[in-house]
């Protein structure tokens, strides 16, 4: 196992942590499904609700670690660019192994699914025959395997790294066309990008206001794919300041103040939200739905705000606009 700075060691026990307590969710999980009986008194069912608490709660612990281990996860890998040759932040990094681009989607989906789960087990817990158990269960198992990929990978990637192979920098990944990302194919002309971008927003915004909330739902998960993509090929050159400068990370590092968390920080937050909508819609009531297209509508629309600040900013400040 290749260790490449202290930080990494944080990463390994809180994925040593999850292994330990996943095992025990397994195996919890077996017996809720196999056994659980709201209707029995036996001591059995007793014990099996007691666990059920015990599973809650650890997950929860999880979920609510593994927010803040995500950006942590992006500011290490950021702050190793200096050690890999040719690299100037995460991307670097990140493409100098096969699994870096795989890695960091399968973060973003599995933060996803955990928090689906976290809503279900709150609806599950309040409703009377804790009628969503065995469906939780069921779904706790395809997380905790998926999860366990994740930590696959993330081994993979941290052995792979090595302080003597030149890899491309952001530059080379994303200014050319077409772009490669890890295999990923990257090839949006910019003005196209931006404005799949808006008509994306604008369906959601119309979904919104006329209450289609399960077609938000759906929406809500595209504007997440059309942001980023957006981002990278038009948004960022305006942060940077530079028409050649598309880079999803750069904009994590002091010299643009952090910004990009909170970018990624509105994006993954106001989707999630939205998504949950179409995700849970055999769950949730209509005015929980509601309430959480509210949220997901405001964070996509500050999220939109902020980008479009740094294009029309720097129009007001030069008179004229980025061309690539």
């Amino acid at each position: 196992m290749n260790f490449i700075a202290p930080e990494q060691v944080v990463i390994y026990f809180i994925d040593f942590l999850f292994l330990f307590y996943g095992l025990y969710a397994l195996k919890t999980a077996y017996q809720m499904i196999i056994h659980f009986d709201f209707h029995s008194s036996s001591a059995l069912q007793y014990s099996l609700e007691k666990k059920n608490i015990l599973v809650s709660n650890i997950i929860t612990f999880f979920i609510v670690l593994n927010i803040p281990v995500f950006f942590f996860f992006l500011y290490f890998i950021d702050s190793l660019a200096p050690t890999v040759p040719g690299a100037m932040c995460a991307v670097g990094v990140l493409n100098s192994t096969p699994y870096g681009g795989y890695l960091v989607i399968m973060k973003v989906i599995n933060l996803f699914l955990l928090g689906y789960w976290f809503l279900i087990n709150r609806f599950d817990l309040k409703t009377y025959g804790f009628i969503y158990t065995r469906m939780k269960y069921w779904f706790l198992i395809f997380i905790i395997v998926m999860l366990f990929f994740e930590i696959i990978l993330e081994v993979n990637l941290f052995d792979s790294i090595s302080p003597t192979k030149i890899v491309s920098c952001c530059g080379s990944v994303f200014g050319g066309e077409p772009k490669f990302f890890n295999n990923l194919f990257l090839d949006l002309k910019d003005s196209w990008s931006v404005l799949i971008f808006l008509l994306v927003f604008i369906a959601m915004l119309i979904s919104y206001i006329f209450k289609k909330l399960k077609f938000y739902g759906v929406l809500s998960i595209i504007f997440l794919v059309v942001a980023i993509y957006s981002l990278i090929d038009f948004f960022s050159t305006y942060i940077y300041e530079l028409p050649t400068h598309r880079c999803p990370f750069c904009i994590l590092q002091k010299e643009y103040h952090y910004i990009g968390y909170l970018l990624y920080f509105l994006l993954l937050t106001g989707s999630f939200m939205g998504s949950s909508v179409f995700v849970l819609n055999k769950i949730i009531d209509y005015p929980t739905g509601l309430k959480w297209s509210k949220i997901s509508i405001y964070l996509s629309t500050f999220y939109l705000l902020v980008v479009f600040f740094y294009v029309i900013s720097y129009y007001f400040r030069t008179g004229r606009w980025l061309s690539g």
